[in-house]
């Protein structure tokens, strides 16, 4: 009985690469998976240390049109009152080169302090609040890959605290009111003011078996 099996890759009988397993032991599938989780970790992004006014991360998955990005830590340096603002890229620029391509709806949960704007500059995930709490949650990302369905829209949900009793959250819908056939590659955060300080997300993709 053997006790240790060496493969670099299992195919089927055509040859064609069901799993393969590369020198670090990572394992990959390139076909679709069924009987098992369709939720896939695609990237963790650690950075303590951005300082930097916008920051900035690829979403450029052919495989996938839906994701869940897992927001563990949002902050920036400013403790002022001041909106999250993001940016989708497509069409090989920021914004696709419109000048008002953005959506965005939605409301302070507590204070009931809203948003809806049909044209906009940049899209929206928090607004008049401080930039420099502890933000968590998470962005519900739909319709990504441009394939000619519904619109390119993120849904978020954000809370943050000083971790103390000043605290804030958020329910938020923004994306792109006039594009669905261009696939979104990288997405951009700033704050109105001040500087990107720490981002800590985990993005999975939903596969679609």
């Amino acid at each position: 009985m053997a006790s240790i099996l060496k493969v670099d890759n299992i195919q089927n009988s055509s040859g064609t690469a069901a799993m393969a397993i590369d020198g670090s032991g990572n394992i990959n599938f390139p076909q679709n998976v069924t009987g098992a989780g369709n939720l896939v970790l695609l990237a963790n992004i650690n950075n303590t240390s951005v300082n930097a006014t916008s920051f900035e991360w690829s979403m450029d998955y052919d495989d996938y049109n839906n994701f869940i990005i897992v927001v563990n830590r949002l902050q920036g340096s400013s403790t002022s009152s001041s909106s999250l603002e993001i940016e989708f890229k497509f069409n090989g620029s920021y914004g696709g080169g419109q000048s008002n391509p953005y959506f965005i709806e939605g409301q302070a949960n507590a204070a009931g302090a809203g948003r809806n704007y049909n044209t906009n500059g940049d899209g929206e995930l928090f607004f008049s609040n401080t930039p420099s709490k502890f933000w968590t949650g998470s962005f519900r990302c739909i319709n990504f890959r441009g394939l000619g369905l519904g619109i390119p829209m993120i849904i978020s949900e954000l809370g943050g605290t000083t971790l103390g009793n000043d605290h804030g959250s958020f329910y938020m819908t923004t994306g792109l009111h006039t594009v669905n056939t261009a696939q979104i590659t990288d997405l951009k955060v700033n704050f109105s003011n001040g500087n990107v300080s720490v981002v800590n997300m985990d993005i999975y993709g939903l596969r679609r078996s």
